[in-house]
């Protein structure tokens, strides 16, 4: 077992810098997930550790070992395939030949192939891609069991922030080869430190509007132009020192409700809108909704009655607020 350190390492394709001093420290046993849109880097960061690309500057850390080829007598080959078989569901399909495999079955397969090295770490270069729909969700599950069995370290590469989020102990985001954040999957989710993050986690993704924080009466006001709300008391003092400055007002769409059906402790503010589009998913129903001219998305109880074309005053949580800081783009707590 081993844990992986990656101290300030860059690396440049010619003038394209695909990781840019990048630093993360990946604990013995842990789950981590590297997760950002295409081009961020986190692939260049797996092919670095796994040897397949050299660092330009930095250093990585794979334990105190230096891993080298073993060989095996056939009956532990042997010993080590039947229990990797029986850890992956493949006892009876050992037999058959790769262009005899479904496309999850090949992946178990690729999964096996690891699990028989008994690698001081496991990397995973989105696996789950050319999966359908419901074969990635039982793909997921049994790599998050195998980790639990095995308790080795994982390094796992995906854009999918849902893979992420279900996945891992700990998430680090990249986007241009820079670390964006590194927290676990419910941090990341409350406390995102930037725009981007709070954007990035989250489906729906967290809406946004452009505002001025105003002060009136004592009280703090999100002037969003076409419609204006009030910060609670209990959060004001936060915010205090950005009373007349533009920023970011964030809130993610399962905190918009439904007046009709309003979660019990919520402190609501209501937004007169139009809905413009909704989207039954069986248990939820999102709603696509315009203040104005601003869109955003609301994810509401599946007992709605609204209808697309019809003005509704959906009711935000001003619990769950976010501010961002609209040049630096960075949270305010």
């Amino acid at each position: 077992m081993a844990g992986v350190g990656f101290e300030h390492v860059t690396k440049r394709f010619d003038k394209v810098i695909a990781l840019n001093d990048l630093s993360i420290e990946v604990q013995d046993r842990e789950f981590l997930v590297l997760v950002g849109p295409s081009g961020c880097g986190k692939t260049t960061a797996l092919r670095c550790l796994a040897g397949l690309e050299e660092v330009t500057q930095g250093t990585i850390r794979i334990g105190e070992r230096v891993l080298k080829l073993r060989k095996f007598p056939k009956p532990e080959i042997d010993r080590r395939v039947k229990e990797a078989a029986d850890i992956l569901d493949l006892r009876e399909l050992l037999s058959r030949k790769p262009r005899q495999l479904s496309g999850g079955q090949r992946q178990r397969v690729a999964v096996g192939r690891a699990i028989v090295r008994e690698p001081a770490v496991f990397l995973f270069d989105e696996p789950l891609s050319n999966l359908d729909a419901k074969l990635r969700v039982q793909t997921r599950a049994q790599i998050t069991k195998l980790h639990h069995r095995l308790q080795t370290t994982f390094i796992y590469v995906t854009h999918d922030q849902m893979e992420a989020m279900t996945m891992a102990t700990r998430i680090a985001v990249m986007r241009d080869g820079l670390l964006h954040q590194l927290d676990t999957p419910q941090a990341l989710y409350e406390n995102p430190v930037n725009v981007f993050v709070a954007g990035f986690i989250g489906s729906p993704a967290m809406n946004f509007f452009d505002a001025r924080l105003e002060r009136s009466e004592g009280k703090l006001f999100f002037d969003c132009g076409t419609f204006r709300v009030q910060i609670p008391d209990g959060r004001a003092s936060t915010f205090q020192s950005y009373a007349g400055r533009e920023v970011v007002f964030g809130i993610r769409p399962e905190h918009i409700h439904d007046p009709s059906f309003l979660p019990p402790g919520i402190i609501e503010t209501r937004v007169e809108s139009t809905v413009d589009v909704t989207e039954l998913m069986g248990n939820e129903v999102f709603l696509h909704l315009l203040a104005g001219d601003r869109p955003f998305i609301a994810r509401v109880d599946p007992r709605t009655k609204a209808h697309i074309g019809e003005r509704m005053p959906p009711s935000f949580d001003m619990n769950h607020i976010h501010v961002f800081d609209k040049e630096s783009q960075l949270a305010v707590n």
